[in-house]
């Protein structure tokens, strides 16, 4: 179950709980072989040197000759697991902890204690662990080294004290500098981010914090982040996240936090591919529009994303907005490429896929092409766009903006669950609504505003991807 879905239900009352669910395990079926006469909608989805698959198509295959028409890119990329290949990469992993003084509050400081203390006993032969500390300044608590002393580390992590401020920067940088210390080739390096407040010492411009993700990423180290309480800045951290390759997480309530990075280093310990980069190139005649959740960089005639480690079983889905306008007869929408290191096979390796399209004067052939998967993907992201976009001016204060952009949303799944015949999309504008009245009863700073407006953002997220 992803994360999302728990907050469809969690909305429905006054204070919207943690979401908590993995949403790394999405599945997606083989791609069917496309028949003589019938639009097509992907070909050539398994040119694959490597074990990761990609999936790529238009949410409707077929368009009116001539016709501009936006529609959605849907790319899924999917690491299978491997029967007899090595179903564990050790680990090198360190935790970065704030240990400023708002962690005394709410007892944060004391979970993620027992997070770190968890995830040390979680150690097996091979792997790595590494604990810093940042406050005003950073302390590396327990250097990066196999075979550690477990009980040593437990009595390090309890001497851990909060206090004074948030020198995020250096914390990251120097919990980088562990995982590369330790290092080896055919080892996953993973850095997780555990804070609940501002960087407020130290470098702080968010460009800067981008640059060290980015840098890290260039060695091989994943950057993931984990927020807890009320008052981190959720977009910093989503940020450096997805530049870093890694998973964010908003962690509402502190006791759950040792279930976030159980899965976190499972994760990392299953990486099939390392570092994937997929990129989506459209033709002259296709426009492109708009890429929806991911940070992206633009290259000529579509977007390079960076998607970082993907698991065995995990399924990473990009959705982009389009305008085709085809001639009549089939015609190439785009190509697209993942770049990745295969630690299967220990080489770097290209996955790609083919989508193309058929412009036709049979409406009954139009109506078909409708995949209904694929439509339904893309509707839930282009909802959740909208309501993001709403989170953000309520959290701005500008409570008609906020109001007129979940109503857009709403009436836009209303109408699309009624036009495309997916009652799904139901399900999404009701939440929305629920959203609306927590909107109506509180202010945006107070705790239930805030917590709204996290669990709001991290909804979008997941609904892109």
């Amino acid at each position: 179950m992803k994360r999302w879905h728990l907050t469809l239900g969690l909305f429905g009352v006054a204070v919207v709980g943690a979401v908590l669910a993995p949403r790394l395990m999405r599945l997606v079926s083989a791609p069917s072989t496309p028949e003589a006469n019938v639009p097509i909608s992907e070909v050539a989805t398994d040119r694959s040197e490597g074990h990761l698959v990609l999936r790529a198509g238009l949410d409707q295959s077929a368009v009116r000759p001539g016709v501009p028409a936006e529609r959605f890119l849907v790319v899924h990329a999917t690491a299978h697991a491997v029967p007899g290949a090595a179903p564990r990469h050790p680990v090198d992993l360190a935790v970065v902890l704030d240990a400023s003084g708002s962690m005394s509050a709410e007892r944060k400081i004391e979970y993620a204690r027992h997070a770190a203390r968890q995830l040390a006993s979680s150690l097996q032969p091979g792997d790595s662990y590494a604990l810093v500390v940042f406050r005003d300044d950073v302390r590396v608590v327990v250097p990066a080294a196999d075979h550690q002393d477990v009980a040593a580390i437990h009595s390090a992590i309890d001497e851990i004290v909060e206090g004074g401020g948030t020198n995020l920067y250096d914390g990251i940088k120097e919990g980088g500098a562990e995982v590369l210390r330790a290092l080896d080739a055919g080892e996953v390096g993973r850095v997780v981010v555990l804070s609940d407040g501002h960087a407020n010492v130290g470098v702080v411009a968010p460009h800067k914090l981008a640059d060290l993700a980015r840098g890290m990423r260039e060695q091989d180290i994943t950057l993931s982040t984990i927020g807890l309480g009320l008052d981190f800045s959720e977009d910093t951290l989503a940020s450096l996240s997805d530049i870093g390759g890694g998973t964010y997480a908003f962690v509402g309530d502190p006791v759950e936090l040792s279930e976030v990075l159980s899965r976190e280093l499972g994760a990392a310990a299953s990486v099939v591919a390392r570092g994937t980069t997929i990129t989506l190139l459209l033709p002259d005649g296709i426009e492109p529009i708009a890429l929806l959740g991911w940070e992206a960089t633009r290259v000529n005639g579509g977007w390079r994303v960076y998607v970082g480690d993907i698991q065995a079983g995990q399924t990473v889905k990009i959705i982009a907005r389009v305008r085709v306008r085809a001639a009549a007869g089939d015609q190439p929408v785009a190509t697209v490429e993942a770049m990745y290191e295969d630690l299967i096979s220990e080489r770097d390796t290209v996955s790609s896929a083919e989508v193309h399209v058929t412009a036709t004067t049979d409406e009954a052939a139009i109506r078909d092409s409708l995949d209904r998967e694929r439509a339904l993907e893309a509707r839930r992201a282009l909802g959740g766009q909208l309501a993001d976009r709403s989170t953000r001016a309520y959290q701005r204060g500008d409570v008609a903006r906020s109001r007129a952009l979940l109503d857009e949303s709403q009436a836009m799944l209303r109408r699309e669950a009624e036009e495309l015949d997916i009652p799904e999309l139901k399900e999404l504008q009701r939440s929305l609504q629920q959203f609306g009245y927590t909107m109506d009863d509180n202010a945006p700073t107070s705790s239930e505003g805030k917590r709204a407006i996290k669990s709001q953002k991290e909804r979008y997220r997941d609904l892109s991807r």
